[in-house]
């Protein structure tokens, strides 16, 4: 993360009206966690090139990281009343309303995705959990999800098992939460998925297990702290 942060600034001393290069780079700071430099770099980016759908739903997302689903969710459906395909507004928007248990609405927003993007693993998921969903509704839904996530991750030479992770703790479910932390340590994990350690952290503020496997996960900073408030 740090050689990516300066690879970044050296990039902006270059160029500091690059829309894209602030995309990218406030992308990359708000899933390490650095909230306040991912909006000061969204909101350049939105201003060089404001009528980027890319770059609106990015913000979305930065913001729901950094812990305001209401706002981010708002965003998420203006973006869509104007731009119904634009895939990566449903897949923010699914992860959202995973958070917040409404399983639901996260199959509506994966098939949206499915019917736009068409990825074969994509639509074997969905399959999966809208059986899942006939069979034993909303519980079997939680549990299937979470198998899924985990199996993602087998075989992999870099295993990142932050979504199993969230789906886990999204879903209740802290046995296997439990299990996917103790995993993701022991493989050396680090992740940068600031959304979903922000999302297990505040459901298990209370569990101090969860609270020290987080702080082993965490990233290292892409800036350093003054650059960043």
């Amino acid at each position: 993360p740090q050689a990516a942060g300066r690879a970044f600034r050296r990039a902006l001393e270059l160029n500091p009206d690059e829309a894209q290069t602030r995309f990218w780079y406030g992308n990359v700071l708000a899933d390490n966690g650095e909230a306040a430099a991912a909006r000061r770099e969204l909101d350049a980016a939105r201003l060089l090139d404001p009528g980027s759908l890319a770059i609106q739903t990015d913000l979305a997302w930065a913001i729901w990281s950094a812990g305001n689903a209401t706002e981010a969710e708002r965003r998420l459906r203006g973006i869509l009343a104007d731009a119904p395909d634009l895939v990566s507004a449903h897949d923010s928007l699914s992860v959202i309303l995973l958070e917040r248990g409404d399983f639901a609405g996260y199959l509506e927003a994966l098939r949206a995705r499915v019917k736009l993007r068409g990825e074969p693993g994509l639509g074997t998921r969905l399959a999966e959990l809208e059986a899942a969903a006939a069979a034993g509704g909303p519980a079997a839904i939680g549990s299937r999800l979470v198998a899924l996530a985990r199996a993602e991750e087998q075989g992999r030479p870099f295993p990142d098992h932050s979504w199993a992770a969230f789906t886990a703790s999204s879903t209740g479910d802290r046995v296997a939460l439990g299990e996917i932390l103790a995993l993701a340590t022991a493989n050396g994990e680090r992740w940068g998925s600031a959304g979903f350690r922000r999302a297990i952290a505040q459901r298990w503020r209370d569990d101090a297990a969860v609270q020290q496997a987080l702080k082993r996960l965490e990233s290292p900073r892409m800036e350093p702290s003054a650059a960043s408030g």
